[in-house]
């Protein structure tokens, strides 16, 4: 996972509310009143914006950058926070002291829709575990007040969600990985990120393995002596070199033995 730049507020047209007689305002109104019965329009949260979403994240998953085929009518685009589904916070209750059902009205929501692959899109599912109190059902048909559906904002981060968003997060922040590919995490979001999209799962282990493989290569041949080095400049080269063999053992070491410091 990366982080990837979205203007939360340059809206496909679409999904534009704020454009005249803009259709999206009603279908979003019905799905404020219809809640979680409301039968969502994939026209405009899946057809109608698809091109311009995958090509934001190069057609890529959001969560795991598995490459996605422009011409694979099953592309998923997931609602970071679901339409639907059971979702209790951490007390297993909401704020009322109900099961929360899902988040209907934030089915058109440009900042909640992501491009994912199949199998982080089943690995997610219908979940979204928070640490605080999730938002109670909108009724908020004024579409002035739309702009608060964004996931940057203060309602939504105040729930304290516990899965990434790249669009929002540094991943940087919440994960390290070791030369041989494996992934850990750095405090709680980033291990229920991990387990939930199945981040560590045997394939995207091998993708980043082969990635270090290239990158430590260049690093070692970047401190090489060349054959036509001079003898002081040689041994300065293989003590480089040695130095940087230490630095990505010592890196390893650190990853999978979270005690350890790299200097």
């Amino acid at each position: 996972m990366i982080h990837v730049s979205k203007d939360f507020n340059k809206y496909p047209i679409a999904l534009d509310f704020n454009a005249v007689n803009a259709p999206i305002v009603a279908i979003i109104e019905a799905a404020i009143e219809e809640g979680t019965s409301h039968v969502a329009n994939r026209g405009y949260y899946r057809d109608k914006i698809k091109e311009q979403l995958f090509e934001l994240y190069n057609f890529k998953c959001a969560y795991c950058e598995a490459e996605l085929r422009k011409c694979d009518s099953a592309l998923h685009i997931d609602h970071y926070r679901p339409r639907r589904g059971k979702m209790p916070d951490k007390s297993g209750q909401d704020i009322a002291g109900i099961h929360h059902h899902g988040y209907p009205w934030l089915t058109y929501e440009w900042s909640n829709l992501l491009p994912v692959c199949a199998s982080c899109n089943a690995g997610k599912s219908s979940s979204f575990p928070i640490e605080g109190n999730r938002v109670a059902q909108c009724n908020d048909k004024d579409k002035a007040n739309w702009g608060e559906f964004q996931a940057n904002s203060r309602t939504y981060q105040d729930e304290k969600p516990l899965l990434l968003h790249p669009e929002i997060d540094d991943p940087n922040l919440h994960f390290r990985y070791n030369i041989s590919g494996k992934i850990y995490p750095q405090g709680e979001r980033g291990k229920e990120t991990i387990k939930t999209y199945k981040l560590d799962r045997p394939g995207l282990d091998a993708a980043r393995k082969t990635i270090a493989d290239l990158l430590v290569a260049r690093i070692k041949k970047m401190a090489a002596p060349p054959p036509e080095a001079m003898p002081c400049e040689g041994a300065l080269l293989h003590l480089l070199a040695g130095a940087v063999d230490g630095f990505l053992n010592k890196m390893s070491e650190s990853v999978q033995n979270p005690r350890a410091q790299t200097s």
